[in-house]
């Protein structure tokens, strides 16, 4: 009768071992993927404007794109030595809102940043409070115009 009671308090308690280190799996992940901040993206335009922001996954087929915490790349030609700036689209004359919603046809392409590249960590920088201009080494030079031979008349 011991031995009955005996092994079955010690598989009752294995089995709540078994549970509450599964619970804690379990919770550590799922806090980790909740917790996990949203991945930024870089949104292009046939207009030529370059958008940044979360992207807001919508259940309805062919919608518009939404991007949350949105912020626009600036060229203040005025600034030779960083002439590109990220302005939070919120702070725009005009006042918009903090999201935009971009119509899908008007999308050129949609790319999403790595969580250490100098747009996310600027993004990141001006959450907290510590806005900054791009550093001057990551504006690409820009290249010359390719020259392209004279075509003579005569063959």
């Amino acid at each position: 009768m011991f031995n009955k009671m005996s092994n079955l308090i010690s598989v009752k308690f294995l089995l709540l071992v078994v549970i509450v280190l599964l619970v804690g799996t379990l919770g550590f992940f799922g806090w980790q993927k909740f917790s996990a901040e949203a991945p930024y993206y870089a949104v292009f335009l046939q207009t030529g404007d370059l958008y940044f922001g979360q992207l807001s996954k919508s259940l309805i087929p062919g919608s518009n794109i939404t991007l949350k915490n949105t912020h626009m790349l600036i060229n203040d030609q005025n600034d030779k030595q960083n002439p590109f700036k990220l302005q939070k689209f919120s702070d725009a004359f005009w006042g918009p809102s903090e999201n935009i919603s971009l119509s899908r046809d008007k999308v050129v392409w949609i790319n999403k940043l790595k969580p250490d590249s100098q747009v996310a960590l600027a993004i990141k920088n001006a959450a907290s409070g510590n806005q900054q201009a791009f550093p001057q080494s990551s504006v690409p030079p820009q290249a010359p115009a390719p020259e392209i031979p004279a075509q003579s008349d005569q063959q």
